[in-house]
């Protein structure tokens, strides 16, 4: 068998591997896209609602201690003016 064949095999063989490796990769979630960034995973409805409701608490207690220290402020005005 000739040593040049041989080495052709070989990197056709290997290229297909590339290939395959690729591809499985992009099933998996683990690849890159065509521009070489990782590829991130969506989030699913479920995760979505419990995010919005968590960040619905967060912002309604952001609120609420806004407005409580609003109230101070005016109360302490109140009793010094």
């Amino acid at each position: 068998m000739d040593l040049h064949k041989v080495l052709a095999e070989m990197h056709a063989e290997r290229e297909r591997l590339k290939t395959v490796i690729a591809r499985l990769e992009e099933i998996s979630g683990q690849g890159a896209d065509s521009r070489g960034r990782r590829v991130r995973k969506g989030m699913g409805g479920a995760a979505r609602k419990a995010a919005s409701l968590r960040m619905k608490a967060y912002w309604e207690k952001r609120k609420q201690a806004e407005s409580a220290a609003a109230q101070t402020a005016v109360e302490t005005e109140e009793r010094e003016g």
